[in-house]
């Protein structure tokens, strides 16, 4: 069996104290920049991507930064979503790839 094949779509993430503190903050606020976001927790961007990514669905992210899911319109949370699946299936590309690479050198 092909890794890929075992692989589940989604793993549930617990959501870590800097999660917590990220969902407080977006709270009210609309869509709000990461790099705001870093500046206000004194983080790195990666880590408030990192944080968005660890906040069990609460968190949307998008080319205009970050929002509350229960906040969002479905035009948002589906926008976010489809973006996300965009992801796995290149994820899951260059996975079947990486190991049709691997299998064929014959070893």
């Amino acid at each position: 069996m092909r890794l890929i094949d075992s692989l589940p779509l989604f793993e549930m993430q617990e959501g870590t104290a800097l999660s917590a503190r990220l969902v407080q903050r977006l709270k009210g606020r609309g869509w709000v920049n990461r790099e705001e976001l870093a500046k206000e927790l004194f983080v790195s961007v990666r880590v408030i991507r990192s944080a968005a990514s660890h906040a069990s669905g609460q968190i949307l992210s998008g080319a205009r930064g970050l929002k509350l899911t229960s906040e969002a319109s479905s035009d948002e949370v589906n926008e976010s979503i489809g973006r996300m699946l965009s992801q796995v299936r290149e994820m899951r590309r260059r996975i079947a790839e990486t190991e049709t690479v691997w299998h064929r050198r014959g070893l």
